[in-house]
Formats: structure tokens, C-alpha cells, sequence
């Protein structure tokens, strides 16, 4: 996940520091002066499954992963970021979310048929 580095409050907003993260997966998939090798793929995909493992088990969902909410730091390691969709898994009281709160193009089979879990 991005590393938060400082808070701070300026007048009526809280202002929020993140660790710098130049590239966005997407962009970089789209890019064509990048051309990503099978271990390039490979390791970008295990390091995005690692930071899910890592937000399932602080009982995290994601909500809306997808390579534009992927970023990469200049060390090349992925970071999970934009958890604005995000809610915690098991809490007693979803009846606030919306089961179909995601992206569109990126919307699970199971609610494409009309789960309501």
C-alpha cells in the first residue's frame, strides 16, 4: 500500500502526504515505449497480489482494483492505492453499500447475474 508520510491540517482540510509514486500501471501496460518482458508480468502480478493479501487481512475489500488504481513507485514495487470505494469485509451493518458500488468494466461475473452478496 502507498505509504502515508505526514498529516498535517491547513485552514478547513486536512492535508494527507503520500510517499511519491511516479507511474500508474495502466499507463505503463498502455504505453508503447515500454514493453513489458513475461517476468516483468510476472512480478508485477504477484507484487499486486501480495498488497491484496495484505489488505484482505486487515479485512479490507478493495472495491475497485483495476491497473489505473496501481501504482508504481521508482523502485518498480507495486502499491495498492484509491480505496475511496473501499469497506471493511464483515461488518455488521452493509446495509449502507451497495453491492454494485465498482467500475463498470471491471464488474465481477456474479453481479453481472444479479448477486446480492
Amino acid at each position: 500500500m502507498v505509504e502515508l508520510v505526514d498529516v498535517y491540517a491547513e485552514q478547513d482540510f486536512i492535508c494527507m502526504v503520500m510517499e511519491f509514486c511516479p507511474l500508474v500501471l495502466g499507463k505503463v501496460i498502455k504505453s508503447k515505449e515500454v514493453l513489458l518482458s513475461e517476468g516483468d508480468i510476472k512480478a508485477n502480478m504477484r507484487m499486486t497480489l501480495q498488497g491484496l493479501a495484505a489488505v484482505h487481512a486487515a479485512w479490507i475489500l478493495h472495491r475497485d482494483l483495476k491497473p489505473d488504481n496501481l501504482l508504481v513507485d521508482p523502485q518498480r514495487r507495486i502499491k495498492v492505492a484509491d480505496f475511496g470505494l473501499s469497506c471493511l469485509f464483515g461488518e455488521a451493518d452493509q446495509s449502507s453499500d451497495s453491492y454494485q458500488v465498482v467500475t463498470l468494466p471491471y464488474r465481477a461475473p456474479e453481479l453481472l447475474f444479479g448477486a446480492k452478496e
